[in-house]
């Protein structure tokens, strides 16, 4: 089975996104830095504090823990979508191909295939199907690329499928 998709920003934009929320990556560097964080902001202000003034602390902590998250996801989605370019296959047409052996992916510049014990994860959104080959390298497929909602099921079903097997087999 075999469908066209016009990738657009906005499909980074989403797809970085939903990859950022979901690194295993991030969410370990982001602990480490608000722990750490944790640790200077109430080692500085001493540990013989009254309730209040830890509950100030805590909240300005979990502000200021919020505020760097936010920070690095902005920096990471600039970052997508400044350099996201048709000339590097990542904007424009895209042709995907579910055959028994894997998922082709293939594009003016280039052409991938990934075996299906090469995929990592499949993640259905209400607009997006994301077929991960590792935490932040995805297949993005929109839903708007199907005419009816049989058709997407009838190819999710294919990709699962092709998944599920190579998972058990693995096992």
């Amino acid at each position: 089975m075999e469908i066209r998709v016009n990738i657009t920003k906005l499909d980074l934009f989403w797809m970085n996104s939903q990859a950022f929320i979901s690194s295993p990556g991030t969410r370990n560097i982001a602990i480490y830095a608000w722990l750490a964080m944790a640790g200077v902001f109430f080692y500085k202000g001493g540990f013989n504090a009254s309730v209040d003034e830890i509950l100030y602390r805590l909240t300005v902590f979990l502000g200021w823990a919020v505020l760097v998250y936010g920070f690095f996801y902005v920096l990471s989605t600039l970052a997508v979508l400044g350099s996201a370019s048709k000339n590097y296959g990542q904007l424009g047409d895209h042709t995907y191909e579910v055959t028994d052996t894997g998922f082709i992916e293939s594009t003016d510049v280039n052409e991938t295939v990934t075996k299906w014990e090469g995929i990592y994860e499949l993640v259905k959104t209400k607009r997006y199907l994301y077929i991960k080959t590792a935490p932040l390298l995805v297949y993005v497929i929109p839903l708007r690329s199907f005419s009816t909602e049989t058709e997407f099921n009838e190819f999710y079903s294919k990709v699962k499928g092709g998944y599920d097997n190579a998972s058990a087999q693995a096992h």
